[in-house]
């Protein structure tokens, strides 16, 4: 989905107002039936993980992901 980490910074700017973000990976488990999002990031964003992580789960849940 994303090509770059710039673009990854560039989605999530509006949410922690810094362009730290590494790397948002979001996999799909199929044994458990449950998506799982993975957020590495610079340690100055230590205090926005739930929000970087409710706004890929937004995100995905736009573009047909299924978050359980």
């Amino acid at each position: 989905m994303f090509r770059s980490e710039k673009e990854v910074a560039e989605y999530f700017n509006p949410v922690t107002k810094k362009k730290d973000v590494v790397e948002v990976e979001i996999r799909f488990d199929p044994l458990t039936g449950k998506t799982h999002i993975q957020v590495t990031a610079s340690k100055y964003l230590l205090g926005y993980q739930e929000r970087i992580i409710k706004s890929a789960k937004e995100f995905y849940e736009k573009n047909g992901a299924i978050f359980r």
